[in-house]
């Protein structure tokens, strides 16, 4: 990269950049085909920078000092390392994890090695199955139009539009693992779906009843269209046992099949939520928890950030445990993950991971970490050590 474009982006994530150097950068993400990419760090440093606002200031600079001390020597081998390498090695002197945007090299500047690597595990990308009314199946994906009398699809996002109905008909997405999807539903309400995850929703709302959708499983985040918008009609959004009642408002609803709780996180506006008789209403920064397994409902104050980061491309972990990571990126690596020794799964993690990386990055940071010794990968097999 051109050396005036890395000082460009240091000073714009050090909030030092004037308005001249700005519109430069500017301009060269509108003519970089490497943008994306960009874009996408932007947004990491964006979680590490919520990372460390909940640590102690003084010592981290204490720890950071320190650190930098005694790897000073390889810094100036590196002189031209990219700020993200930096950022990575910033979130390592906290002892917090790695920002995992590129690969991070050992003292001698050699690349880490995996014992076994027999497959390249794919990235997620926009793709889903559209299940009609009549039980026909589209497949949704890059290069793959759609078109119907109300729906118009790209094969990376699907919008409907409007229309007088008087027989609701049902459409169901299926978001498989490595997926992800975006729906805009015919009221105007945006539902972006994570993988693994399935919502079934009318083709075009009536407009004398409730807007009502289910989200069959996994998660979605929901940016409803106001009732002011719809004749003054309430938006629902319900599974299983579970009802979330909306006017206008943004949340995120975490299901999967395989996990016993139920979270729904609130954003902005407000939301009621009825369980098995239960009720619960959520304003800002709060979140339910409905645990299938005891049928309990509860609520509790939460960073929202960690809990919608995946919407923006980034993962966003705190303090979670490497075992729940590893089912996290399953989903959106389309594998699995397994632990020779089970205590490993137990180990604290914080840290921030780009959606776009491949997972034998991250996993070569997790290594470099020390969190595990190395790893296998074998078919869609990993193998944790």
């Amino acid at each position: 990269m051109d050396p005036a474009i890395e000082t460009l982006i240091v000073k714009f994530l050090a909030n030092e950049a004037n308005r001249d150097e700005l519109l430069a950068l500017e301009e060269w993400v509108k003519k970089n085909p490497n943008a994306p990419k960009f874009v996408e760090h932007i947004k990491v440093n964006v979680a590490v920078n919520r990372i460390m606002d909940n640590y102690d200031a003084q010592h981290t600079k204490t720890v950071l000092i320190n650190h930098i001390d005694q790897k000073q020597a390889h810094i100036r081998r590196k002189q031209r390392t990219s700020i993200l390498k930096y950022a990575a090695l910033l979130i390592l002197a906290l002892g917090l994890g790695y920002v995992l945007t590129q690969q991070v090299f050992d003292e001698n500047g050699k690349q880490s090695k995996p014992v076994i690597v027999d497959n390249q595990i794919q990235v997620g990308s926009d793709r889903a199955i559209l299940t009609l009314e009549d039980g026909s199946k589209v497949t949704l994906e890059k290069g793959a139009n759609y078109q119907s009398q109300n729906a118009t699809s790209n094969g990376e996002e699907i919008v409907y539009a409007q229309t007088t109905v008087t027989e609701t008909a049902f459409n169901t997405i299926t978001v498989p693992r490595g997926g992800q999807f975006f729906v805009q539903l015919s009221d105007g309400t945006k539902v972006w779906l994570n993988a693994e995850s399935q919502l079934r929703y009318p083709v075009s709302f009536p407009t004398d009843h409730p807007r009502t959708v289910d989200l069959v499983y996994g998660e979605a985040y929901f940016e409803v269209a106001p009732s002011t918008e719809n004749n003054g009609t309430q938006f629902q959004v319900n599974h299983f046992e579970q009802t979330i009642e909306v006017l206008g408002t943004q949340f995120n609803v975490k299901a999967y099949k395989d996990e016993t709780k139920v979270r729904t996180t609130l954003v902005e506006g407000r939301v009621a939520l009825e369980v098995q008789g239960r009720t619960s209403t959520l304003g800002p920064g709060f979140q339910a928890v409905w645990d299938r397994q005891v049928g309990t409902l509860s609520t509790a104050q939460v960073d929202v950030y960690d809990q919608i980061s995946w919407k923006e491309g980034v993962f966003s972990f705190n303090r979670m445990a490497l075992g729940e990571i590893m089912k996290v990126l399953s989903r959106w690596y389309d594998m699995e993950a397994v632990f020779e020794d089970p205590k490993l799964a137990q180990q604290g993690f914080t840290g921030a991971l780009g959606r776009e990386q491949e997972i034998t990055e991250i996993l070569d940071n997790i290594k470099d970490f020390d969190m595990i010794e190395t790893y296998a990968i074998k078919g869609n097999t990993i193998t944790l050590k």
